[in-house]
């Protein structure tokens, strides 16, 4: 899918030089391409970067076979391969910088500091550079951590920032959940570079001056983790079943064909509720007259009581009956429900792309949505292949020759 109809997106103009690879950077400037930001990717010549060798594999239009994590999270970008270990590519990439607004990176602690490529020795040809770097446990630059040298996935990221413990312990069951598939670590970091990149490039834009902007996957999901420690600080009480501190009956429970979740917060939601389960004589009863003594019985009387009479009703019925009297509550989708959801389809939140035999392949879209960049106006290309975009880089903005270039090749910089 290419579209080209919004003639100025809202970062048009702002150019980012991004050595990334895998989830959490390629993500952040994803987003940031959506809204028109130049995104040049720098990968490693002949292998590109990790992502581009990880599964599921899918054939393109044009017959290439590339990698569905590229369709995930690398639309709209530019590719360049440059071999950093070398003197030139390092030269090279200084050169780039030098004509950037951002530099970003997601490699492990200290790795462009070791390159001679990290933020202090860049902001030296470009003082107003922006530099982002996301990592697991931060760099030593800004307030260093005693796990910067450790090793980071998005389930240790998790489980050091608290959102496993919570995610163990929401219910009764000691049962292990297993892994939920979900990228959190990545994109919470991306977002948080986001966030940190934009406002950076706010504060350049007044004083002149760049700033280095360091986000780590541990604390970015340990923001998600507020409300517990909060209620932790207040009582000393860890997380459990029994100590929700919820003052409102909500959670999720099963149906005939699924799962559907409910929020029951005012007192007229709890007693059209009540009305809705057929259990009128809840409303006088003592044990359930406060919203506090309601959100403690969740599971141990709730659940069993929601969970017996939605066996009657699909997901959908349940969610609708709830909705019709003004409680809200929703079915729990899965992705044979997502692809024809009329939300998802209505904000354009899955996105086409052809791929061989005239089929098409549906990647997420930007929930950012702006006035000016939605529905017809929003621009997605497919990711670039592995270098394809090097030589105009290297002559449109460094201005090497043919003969320059064919020289970077052979020599295998390129």
């Amino acid at each position: 899918m290419e579209t080209e109809k919004n003639t100025r997106l809202p970062l048009s103009g702002v150019r980012v030089l991004s050595a990334e690879h895998m989830v959490a950077a390629p993500i952040m400037t994803q987003m940031l391409a959506d809204m028109g930001a130049e995104v040049i990717k720098v990968e490693r010549p002949k292998v590109g970067e990790s992502a581009r060798g990880t599964g599921p594999f899918l054939v393109d239009a044009e017959g290439q076979k590339v990698s569905s994590t590229m369709y995930r999270v690398n639309r709209n970008k530019k590719s360049i391969t440059l071999n950093l270990a070398s003197s030139e590519g390092k030269e090279i990439f200084k050169r780039l910088a030098q004509q950037s607004d951002v530099v970003v990176e997601n490699f492990r602690n200290g790795v462009m500091d070791k390159l001679g490529l990290g933020y202090h020795d860049l902001k030296e040809v470009n003082k107003k550079l922006v530099y982002v770097s996301l990592s697991g446990y931060g760099h030593k630059d800004v307030l260093p951590s005693p796990y910067m040298d450790w090793a980071a996935y998005g389930n240790l990221g998790e489980a050091l920032g608290g959102v496993t413990y919570n995610l163990l312990n929401r219910s009764a069951s000691r049962e292990s959940l297993g892994f939920h598939g979900l990228s959190l670590g990545d994109i919470f970091t991306g977002l948080n570079g986001a966030i940190g990149l934009l406002t950076a490039i706010f504060d350049a834009s007044r004083t002149g001056e760049g700033r280095y902007v360091d986000v780590a996957m541990v604390d970015s999901l340990f923001l998600l983790n507020e409300r517990p420690m909060m209620n932790y600080s207040l009582t000393g009480k860890k997380p459990s079943p029994e100590t929700n501190f919820l003052s409102f009956i909500v959670g999720d429970f099963r149906a005939k064909d699924g799962w559907f979740t409910v929020s029951v917060y005012m007192q007229d939601h709890w007693e059209k509720f009540c009305k809705v389960i057929g259990r009128e004589d809840l409303i006088t009863n003592p044990e359930f007259d406060t919203p506090e003594k309601r959100g403690s019985q969740v599971e141990t009387f709730f659940r069993p009581l929601l969970e017996d009479w939605g066996s009657q009703f699909s997901k959908h019925e349940i969610a609708k009956m709830f909705r019709d009297v003004g409680i809200a509550a929703a079915p729990i989708l899965d992705p044979e429900d997502l692809v024809e959801n009329p939300h998802i389809k209505a904000r354009n939140m899955l996105i086409d792309f052809p791929i061989a035999d005239g089929k098409t392949v549906q990647a997420v879209g930007n929930p950012v949505k702006m006035s000016g960049v939605a529905g017809e106006n929003e621009t997605y290309r497919r990711p670039p292949y592995l270098g394809e975009n090097t030589d105009d880089i290297l002559n449109g903005l460094l201005g090497l020759s043919e003969d320059e270039i064919k020289n970077l090749q052979e020599k295998n910089i390129i």
